[in-house]
């Protein structure tokens, strides 16, 4: 552990891919900094201005440090990108898909194992901003979570610290990221999906580092009793957070009465801010639920109004996660980082039905570990669903290892441990593992 001892407040610039996890993610970090009475700013797209405010921390529009290149109003993955994925994820297996099996290759990049870079609109003028913000503010680093590098990583005049809130394989010689095979399966099956996934896995930076290079430190987001041990340990630099999550909302989640006075369990179902778009994908879900003998709240995405929702389902458009997992005795998950860790963090057994990209890997090892059951999506079935609720809701050894997991990661004293490693950063400008 690296002591620092001058209390001089720091000065942090931070910044993320657009997505609504990676946002998250930092936030759980920009909250630890700014508790410690650092200057913590996050420069970002305005749309979550309110969501970075709420965490302690200052907004910085992108716009405010506008260069010469346009600033993309709209991210890459669009309603027919999402519906493009689950209408391939359906039919084909992620080793049909990038082989091109499924007739669709790499076409979606978003879609299996990494940012493909057809899929992303330019990234110069957020690029641009970013430099013109670090020229500007002068802090003394620059956190970022991104699944690609970005220019001015390379190019930043302070340290800056990468911040990997997606499952972390890039880190370890182990499978492929976005394959959703297994540790326990053969190192051949690793290299098949590798040859059929060229071309579409982690890109380089500009300078020829591999992605998961950490000049001076990287911090990935992960519970220590999912990370990847088997594999040995991870890339040079890099140090685990348990969990980041950001501080829930003041008021408090009140079970509708649609659903207080039913019988049955009570599941929470989301599949994230982008594939809940998609309302092919939650009516299918919602039309499963309706023939369980269970209560389900539904995050039905921005389209849900479409959406007619049985007795035994409430849902909305937007829910506020961290307010209802509390209350809630199981967690029906696509499986991102972020809600895969809430999910641990407050003892909530899973029952996985990932989506694309690094969710596949999470719910692998989910089921790996025995935290719950994983469905795939070319797999579902109403049968397989309920079975799998079943099996979940009434297996005591799953139950046993997720409070187990949740209790660990409540102990974890790595928030502590990574503060201090970027304040070494920061004030030192060098490696702490030097």
């Amino acid at each position: 552990m690296v002591e620092t001892k001058n209390e001089t407040p720091l000065k942090i610039l931070m910044t993320a891919s657009r997505g609504v996890g990676h946002v998250n993610a930092s936030m759980g970090i920009g909250k630890l900094l700014a508790q410690k009475g650092h200057d913590v700013m996050f420069i970002h797209f305005p749309e979550h201005q309110e969501l970075v405010e709420r965490q302690g921390v200052k907004f910085i529009s992108l716009w405010d440090y506008k260069g010469a290149n346009e600033i993309p109003t709209e991210g890459f993955l669009h309603d027919s990108t999402m519906k493009d994925t689950f209408d391939s994820s359906k039919k084909y297996t992620p080793q049909d898909i990038m082989s091109n099996r499924g007739g669709r290759g790499g076409r979606g990049g978003r879609g299996r194992g990494g940012g493909g870079k057809g899929g992303m609109p330019s990234i110069n003028g957020e690029n641009d901003a970013i430099i013109n913000a670090i020229n500007s503010i002068k802090p003394d680093a620059v956190l970022g979570d991104y699944r690609w590098p970005m220019p001015f990583m390379t190019n930043c005049p302070v340290p800056f610290i990468p911040i990997m809130s997606n499952a972390p394989l890039q880190l370890y010689n182990g499978p492929p990221l976005g394959s959703g095979l297994s540790v326990f399966d053969s190192p051949e099956k690793w290299e098949e999906y590798r040859s059929s996934n060229k071309g579409f896995g982690p890109h380089g930076s500009s300078d020829g580092n591999p992605w998961g290079y950490a000049e001076y430190l990287g911090i990935y987001i992960y519970p220590e009793a999912l990370d990847y041990k088997e594999l040995g340990p991870p890339a040079k630099n890099w140090v685990r957070l348990d969990s980041s999550i950001r501080k829930p909302d003041s008021e408090d989640f009140e079970i509708p009465d649609k659903l207080k006075d039913k019988p049955g369990k009570l599941i929470y179902v989301s599949m994230g801010t982008n594939a809940s778009n998609n309302p092919q994908l939650i009516k299918m879900l919602v039309d499963a639920c309706a023939l369980i003998p269970h209560r389900f709240i539904v995050a039905t995405g921005k389209n849900g109004d479409s959406i007619p929702l049985p007795d035994n389902v409430w849902g909305d458009k937007f829910l506020k996660q961290v307010n209802i997992l509390p209350k809630v005795d199981l967690v029906v998950t696509h499986c991102g980082s972020n809600s895969l860790i809430e999910s641990l963090c407050f003892g909530k057994p899973m029952v996985t039905i990932p989506q694309f990209d690094d969710q596949l890997d999470n719910g692998q090892r989910v089921a790996d570990l025995k935290l719950g059951k994983v469905i795939s999506m070319w797999q579902f079935t109403e049968e397989k669903f309920a079975s799998a609720i079943e099996e979940v809701l009434n297996s005591a050894e799953i139950h046993e290892n997720v409070e187990k997991i949740s209790k660990e990661m409540s102990q974890s004293s790595a928030p502590d441990k990574v503060v201090e490693l970027i304040e070494y950063v920061a004030r030192n400008r060098k490696s702490p593992f030097e």
